[in-house]
């Protein structure tokens, strides 16, 4: 049996679920290996705070401890952030190194550039822990479809968004009530902003684009909404019509155009989406071959994530080789040409205005509900040249659009 030696860049929470299951599991990954996995030193930024809790292991504030020792093979990094991260990296893939990170901004944001180092180098760069947490993702789309066609890879992969949206659907509560549990169980850091905003699962849905159709989208070609404007009376209305809210990453293809959003959408109810509560993920895939398929788990957490680190260790030990997301050099242009419904509401006193407006463009009313206040419609299939038309049509006549979604 041969020993590898491991290093690790942070020991935060994804941290020390690596250092937990290599120790829980150290049999098992042996047996399958054929390889034992020594962590030989860890980088952290306040070696006080850890000594207690890992008194067994080499602890070091100074990165060349590890850059510059020989014997280290494999160094993963889970110390998050752009900064120096990216610089940490760089330099192991120059020396041919082998790397692994959980690290979604850094892949999303500097992935090709990584990718072309590690290649010009002899090094490798591992990343299935950046999305969708326990959800092994990266790796079915670069293994299970190499002879399929994907027309759109959707779903929710951010784990806080999908906590407050449920609380507030399932138990009334408000944004505010839901995200302050969020953080009390972690599943929300103390600046949610990215999750809130959607950047969060932007950046996710950069990293499926390069897997799912080998294009490198930028963050400001992707159109995305956050859940901050939401309330829970208009999640009981929305319910009225058998939908739910959730925030949705979806990236769909026709004649190599390709529409990227995060916002949120009405999911029907009762779908496997639908049911997609709390800080679990769940992300479709439609292709030629295969069809719909769902994949379904946790999409952060300590151990979730780690899980998928210790997977790409096993797979950097077989001598797999990295993610290809460089095949596709076709041009992706990216324009909204599809036909879908729409979920809107306005002031109960337009409805006649709507109405006629809904005719004028051949807009099918598919469902409406009507109260004290606000008229809810539910179009049927719109095309996007129907959809300019007609909220133009009512930006003209000075009637406001209160709310405003796709629906799945």
């Amino acid at each position: 049996m041969k020993t590898i030696e491991v290093a690790m860049l942070g020991l935060g929470t994804v941290g020390s679920g690596v250092i937990d299951i290599l120790k829980h599991s150290k049999e098992k990954i042996s047996q399958i290996t054929d390889t034992e996995f020594k962590v030989s030193k860890v980088l952290v930024r306040n070696i006080d705070k850890y000594r207690s809790l890992y008194p067994d292991l080499n602890l070091t504030t100074d990165f060349e401890q590890i850059s510059q020792d020989q014997d280290i093979e494999v160094v993963i990094e889970v110390m998050g952030g752009l900064h120096p991260a990216k610089e940490y990296i760089s330099e192991l893939l120059r020396q041919g190194c082998t790397v692994i990170t959980a690290n979604k901004d850094l892949v999303a944001s500097f992935g090709p550039e990584l990718m072309a180092i590690a290649n010009e180098h002899q090094g490798r760069l591992f990343y299935e822990a950046s999305v969708a947490g326990g959800i092994p993702i990266l790796r079915v789309l670069n293994q299970n479809y190499v002879g399929d066609q994907i027309k759109q890879i959707s779903g929710i992969v951010n784990g806080t968004s999908n906590y407050i949206l449920t609380q507030m659907a399932d138990n009334n509560w408000s944004y505010e009530q839901a995200l302050s549990e969020a953080q009390k169980l972690g599943f929300a850091e103390a600046d949610p902003t990215n999750d809130v905003s959607g950047k969060d699962a932007a950046y996710k849905l950069i990293i499926l684009g390069r897997l799912a159709f080998g294009i490198n989208l930028k963050l400001n070609q992707i159109k995305r909404i956050g859940i901050t404007e939401i309330n829970q009376k208009e999640l009981a209305v929305i319910k009225k019509f058998d939908y739910t809210l959730k925030l949705i990453a979806k990236l769909e293809t026709q004649n190599s155009t390709y529409y990227p959003v995060v916002m949120p959408m009405l999911v029907p109810e009762n779908s496997m989406l639908g049911q997609t509560k709390n800080e679990f993920n769940g992300i479709e895939i439609e292709s030629y071959a295969i069809g719909k398929s769902f994949y379904y788990g946790p999409g952060a957490g300590k151990l979730p994530t780690a899980n998928s680190v210790i997977n790409d260790l096993v797979a950097a030990v077989k001598n797999e080789a990295p993610f290809k997301t460089d095949w596709n050099s076709t041009s992706a242009s990216v324009k909204d040409i599809f036909t879908r419904q729409y979920w809107f509401k306005i002031d109960h006193s337009q409805n006649e205005v709507v109405g006629n407006l809904m005719n004028r463009y051949q807009i099918e009313e598919a469902d409406f509900l009507n109260d004290d206040q606000y008229g809810y419609y539910l179009t049927g299939n719109v095309t996007a040249d129907q959809k300019t038309k007609f909220f133009s049509s009512l930006k003209e006549k000075d009637i406001k659009v209160y709310s405003l979604y796709e629906v799945y």
